[in-house]
């Protein structure tokens, strides 16, 4: 009796395997076909917005002409310092100077 249970167990379950299968498989099917056509919308919609917006720089970009006053900001030049090397040389007179005291 308890076999008998057992083999009825097993063919149930089978069964409900080949079931739970076929639908899992339809289902990927399903998820696979919506994931292609949704990946198609996408693609023609951003080409179709980059090819109005193309057409419109295009088309109104070069009409536009904006006149801008500009005046160049003078620099004014500071009085030039000492070259290093002068720097220097008057930096170690000084050290002299000091050292023989």
């Amino acid at each position: 009796m308890f076999r008998s249970l057992v083999n009825e167990g097993t063919v149930v379950e089978s069964r409900a395997m080949g079931v739970v299968s076929r639908s899992i498989g339809t289902s990927m099917k399903r998820a696979n076909a919506f994931a292609r056509d949704a990946r198609s919308t996408v693609r023609s919609s951003v080409e179709s917005l980059a090819n109005a917006a193309a057409s419109f720089v295009r088309t109104t970009v070069p009409t536009v002409r904006a006149k801008l006053d500009v005046e160049s900001a003078r620099t004014t030049r500071k009085p030039a310092t000492k070259t290093a090397k002068r720097a220097a040389t008057k930096t170690r007179r000084s050290a002299r100077t000091r050292a023989g005291k």
